[in-house]
């Protein structure tokens, strides 16, 4: 799917591709500014997406069962991730959140057992992310995310991991003004505890 140039689209509809069958690979056009609630919901061929640079917000399960969807590059200047807005999809490897987002919805990054890292970037003073953002089910069977970077400074708007459903996982915060990591760990509560 591709959009003429000059197209002056600014959102994709809510439900706009739903259950497209044998949509593959998606190039959205500079100029969008929001992909709405369920747009490209259980497109189960769907493996390819560009996004504009222009892009604000990801609704609600936007790319919720994109299960052949294996990589995202979010832009810079991405604001708003909604809720589940890539349950289950095939992500693999590492997800960079940019900097410039400073909301991530309930279980947006949840039930995915490839994706081991999540890459948060500048400073996130402004980041609020919700109750089980990156929630999983057991173990390394339905979220496989071992790691979480914290790149920049935080305020105390970002609480432990356990929070955030990511409770297998390590997050890793890096002070951006003395410049040391600073891991939390668990004890044997589950707590998250500061080193």
């Amino acid at each position: 799917l591709t959009f003429e140039a000059g197209s002056q689209i600014t959102e994709i509809a809510a439900n706009a591709f739903n259950n497209c069958r044998n949509l593959q690979t998606v190039v959205l056009p500079e100029g969008i500014v929001t992909i709405a609630d369920a747009a490209f919901y259980q497109n189960q061929q769907l493996n390819s997406i560009v996004l504009p640079s222009t892009l604000k917000t990801i609704g609600m399960s936007a790319f919720h069962e994109s299960i052949r969807l294996t990589s995202i590059s979010l832009p810079h200047g991405l604001e708003t991730i909604k809720g589940m807005a890539f349950y289950s999809s095939a992500l693999t490897g590492n997800v960079e959140i940019p900097a410039s987002v400073t909301s991530i919805g309930a279980r947006a990054f949840d039930n995915m057992s490839r994706l081991k890292t999540v890459t948060i970037l500048g400073d996130s003073t402004n980041l609020v992310i919700a109750d089980n953002a990156f929630m999983g089910g057991e173990p390394n069977v339905y979220n496989g995310i071992t790691d979480i970077y914290i790149e920049g400074r935080n305020e105390g708007t970002v609480g432990g991991s356990q929070a955030w459903g990511a409770q297998y996982a390590v997050v890793h915060w890096k002070d951006g003004d003395y410049g040391p990591e600073v891991i939390i760990v668990k004890d044997e509560n589950n707590n998250p505890m500061w080193h």
